[in-house]
């Protein structure tokens, strides 16, 4: 009993010590939005990262840094809270999660909004003077210069902390810090073409119906009074519709999907007001309209990077197909269906995740199994189902209303409904490195089985090429086409004849096909490439990579190509074709036929006493061979 009893209690110790463990390997519930950008902006989503421009509606996530040049701008919301970045500015997210938001402003211009008390206790803005804390709501600018950092509140109240010191800005109040600590207080200037944009661009953001119906940390809120309608229907609450879309259209068909860590394949939608409704909430139809429900009001709503459920399996179901090639498909959640993420999760952020459309917490836990069967509404609807290539999606290309739909029941009946996006292992990401970068830093690989061709349109130039191949070398490699068809000139190979001094005897061809060529002309790594490609290929004509008439005996024989070194025969060097044939003992068939038949045709020493005939002996060497 008393053993029963320990087991128990270790059992209990050892859950509350994994439970904070799974909780920490979750990914954030909350990220930021980028909703502006004007001019030349570029996003990293690491320091590691060269940076690519900047695309509305990414998600910012902890690490994030966004660059703007001169006269550019830009926009970021983290739930209710504004970041507008002036020209030749540098932000970096350090941290963006459930507990906090860190900022780090390495240079330029900086105006921060907050409307909601709660969002302001989390914020925290670095410089390199110090740090800046917010007390309430209210707006601010905060400027790095090379000589000092101005921290002014045009509204609500900062904190400033620098040098050991604390000092607190009000209202029309800015705040100078040098290198030694806060170097005085003076006046708030107001009014340059920077501020005008910002007070623009918040009374712009009219919001009051959405925050009636969405929590204030649902980060892209703000533009769904602009672009839509609220309206309640029968079963779901309240549904916001979107203004102007077409007739045809369908959620998750304008945009593209982007690999972003720690979450795997998210949607990008490609509309103004495309975030809050696909990281949140479902979407339903009614009346013949698509509308979006985000289900029953959560302080702190979850992110996800797409509300979806899938259509195949690329790479190991063939029956579904966008033409030859492997199709994916995808459809909108409905209420009251469960979402799985592909990444790994704790059971109670699954359920935080779901429970504003699934209230039944055990229907939540029993779709995190293995076995689970999903049955979801939108499936089997051709209208809702968006089906694209495979590698449109792996490779982050946009995608519009002309994408391929299904018409009809029997081709949606071809691919496996699956619940979880595709893993990296079954549709791998383009990323940022592409193929021709792969083979850039491995110069010695074959790119046979590594390099697969790009579009027409985004084919590289010859100068980009690695060293040492040819744009036509690797188009003959990719494309399996006869690899004799695009040898060079014959002068070249007569030319590297001359260098080898003779031509290989028939007793070295055998050696010299299996041994490791070695490269002949260091300034000329492609003929060395090339000519060494065919050696497993004994039979392929010489006539045809020469370009030579066929009267040449030599080339009639079957033996392997020679290495590089012997094809550097000078022309006037060069033997006769009779000097080949000499040592070949094929076309003469009289020596074999004498040896056999004279030997033992001989009289054994005892035939003498017999009386024998030694004339019989000798008659085949009279009439000669035949």
């Amino acid at each position: 009993m008393l053993s029963l009893f320990r087991y128990f209690l270790g059992l209990i110790v050892l859950i509350g010590f994994l439970t904070p463990a799974l909780a920490e390997s979750d990914p954030p519930a909350r990220v930021g939005r980028l909703s502006l950008t004007e001019g030349d902006v570029t996003f990293r989503a690491n320091r590691q990262d060269s940076g690519n421009p900047a695309t509305v509606n990414w998600p910012i996530s902890s690490g994030a840094i966004l660059d703007t040049e001169r006269r550019s701008r830009a926009e970021v919301w983290v739930g209710s809270t504004a970041y507008r970045l002036a020209g030749n500015s540098r932000a970096e997210f350090v941290t963006v999660d459930d507990r906090i938001v860190n900022l780090r402003l390495a240079t330029g211009t900086l105006a921060v909004t907050i409307r909601d008390r709660n969002q302001a206790d989390d914020l925290e803005i670095e410089t390199p003077e110090g740090r800046v804390r917010f007390a309430g709501t209210g707006r601010y600018r905060i400027e790095v210069r090379p000589d000092r950092t101005t921290v002014a509140a045009q509204s609500g109240t900062a904190e400033v902390i620098a040098g050991g010191r604390s000092i607190t800005v009000r209202a029309g109040e800015m705040a100078a810090i040098g290198r030694h600590g806060p170097a005085g207080m003076e006046s708030a200037p107001y009014g340059d073409d920077f501020d005008t944009w910002v007070s623009a661009r918040d009374n712009q953001e009219k919001s009051a119906l959405a925050r009636r119906n969405v929590s204030p940390y649902m980060t892209g809120y703000q533009d769904l009074d602009a672009y839509g309608d609220w309206d309640s229907a029968a079963d779901y609450g309240t549904v916001w519709y979107p203004r102007a879309v077409a007739e045809d259209w369908a959620p998750y068909r304008d945009g593209r999907w982007a690999w972003v860590a720690p979450w795997g394949w998210t949607w990008i939608d490609a509309a103004p007001w495309g975030f809050a409704p696909f990281h949140y909430g479902r979407w339903v139809q009614t009346g013949g309209r698509w509308g979006w429900a985000p289900g029953a009001y959560t302080a702190r709503p979850v992110y996800a990077p797409a509300l979806v459920g899938w259509h195949g399996n690329p790479g190991r179901n063939g029956g579904f197909g966008y033409g030859s090639a492997p199709a994916v498909g995808w459809f909108p959640l409905a209420p009251r269906e469960v979402y799985v993420p592909a990444y790994r999760t704790s059971p109670n952020y699954l359920r935080q995740m779901n429970v504003t459309h699934v209230p039944n917490v055990r229907e939540i836990d029993r779709a995190a199994r293995p076995d689970y069967q999903p049955h979801y509404l939108h499936s089997g609807q051709p209208h809702a189902v968006t089906v694209v290539p495979a590698n449109t999606l792996r490779e982050g290309k946009p995608i519009n209303g002309t994408a391929m739909r299904p018409r009809d029941m029997h081709e949606l009946d071809k691919a496996p409904v699956a619940s979880r996006a595709p893993g990296r292992d079954a549709l791998p990401p383009a990323g940022a490195t592409p193929p021709m970068q792969l083979q850039r830093g491995e110069p010695d690989a074959h790119p046979v089985h590594q390099f697969i061709p790009p579009p027409a349109g985004q084919q590289r130039a010859p100068s980009d090429m690695p060293r040492g191949t040819s744009p036509q070398a690797n188009h003959r490699i990719d494309s399996g086409a006869n690899p004799d068809a695009n040898r060079p000139p014959p002068m070249i190979i007569r030319n590297d004849e001359g260098r080898a001094g003779r031509a290989p005897s028939p007793e070295e061809r055998p050696a010299r096909m299996a041994a490791p060529v070695a490269p002949a002309m260091p300034a000329a790594p492609r003929m060395e490439r090339e000519q060494r490609q065919p050696m497993t290929v004994p039979s392929a004509p010489r006539e045809e990579r020469r370009y030579q008439p066929p009267p040449m005996r030599e080339i009639q024989q079957s033996a392997p190509q020679p290495r590089p070194e012997a094809y550097r025969e000078a022309p006037r060097e060069r033997p006769a074709p009779a000097v080949r044939e000499a040592p070949r003992p094929m076309p003469a068939p009289s020596q074999p036929r004498e040896m056999p038949r004279s030997e033992p045709r001989q009289a054994p020493p005892g035939d003498g006493n017999r009386g024998g005939n030694h004339g019989r002996n000798d008659r085949p060497n009279e009439h000669g061979p035949h």
